[in-house]
């Protein structure tokens, strides 16, 4: 599946696509985004996954950032990645693994989990940042090994 954003980028246009699989015998989404992308695709792509029903209850993400060359983020948009993923947490989300083979990546994600975990009341919410491709039967575990106690906790 794709999840598409359209839209002028330095006065050219261009379209630029989430490709996405669902699992749904494991509850796993897997994302390979591939080249530059910008925060517009990712929020496509992220409500899209709940509008159509494959965020549910359990649903653990799995995001291989290998081939992306550029991650195009400012505050504002990182505030509406924010609210995405409070959808998320409504919908039963209970976690991501990113596949983050370079430094920038992998520093990236350990950002945003921590604005995501800081969510007032994320009680599953968890973003996984790790250096070796994980199977997606084993990315269950991996998740509950990390997880703990949100960051807004008392």
């Amino acid at each position: 599946m794709r999840a598409c954003w359209v839209g002028p980028s330095r006065g050219v246009t261009f379209v630029a696509e989430m490709q996405y699989q669902v699992h749904r015998e494991i509850n796993v989404v897997e994302l390979a985004p591939v080249g530059e992308v910008h925060v517009k695709e990712i929020l496509a792509y992220g409500h899209e996954l709940v509008d159509r029903g494959l965020m549910r209850e359990g649903t653990i993400e799995y995001v291989d950032m290998s081939a992306m060359t550029n991650l195009v983020v400012d505050y504002a948009s990182a505030q509406l990645l924010s609210r995405m993923h409070d959808r998320w947490l409504e919908a039963g989300w209970f976690g991501s693994v990113y596949f983050t083979p370079k430094d920038l990546q992998f520093g990236i994600v350990r950002m945003v989990s921590a604005i995501v975990e800081g969510i007032p009341g994320a009680p599953s919410g968890i973003m996984v940042p790790l250096r070796e491709q994980t199977p997606l039967d084993q990315l269950r575990a991996v998740v509950q090994r990390h997880a703990g106690p949100p960051l807004s906790a008392p």
